[in-house]
């Protein structure tokens, strides 16, 4: 029986961060392209995704579980 062949890429870590590096950049992209009207940043704080991902805003705090753990 002979060498094995590999077939494919033999170093797939190498590959790993131009990946993960793109993944990361297209959640981005989708994550605030919905939050941009007119070529502005606009913050909807009735919409759940900004709801829940948005802690303080102008010197108050918006999210609901951290005004709960501060007891406010």
């Amino acid at each position: 029986m002979g060498p094995a062949h590999v077939v494919g890429p033999v170093n797939l870590p190498n590959r790993m961060p131009v990946h993960s590096s793109e993944m990361f950049s297209r959640n981005l992209l989708n994550f605030i392209t919905p939050m941009i009207v007119e070529g502005q940043l606009t913050l909807d704080f009735d919409d759940e995704v900004v709801a829940g991902t948005v802690l303080t805003h102008a010197g108050s705090i918006r999210h609901a579980v951290v005004k709960q753990v501060l007891g406010l």
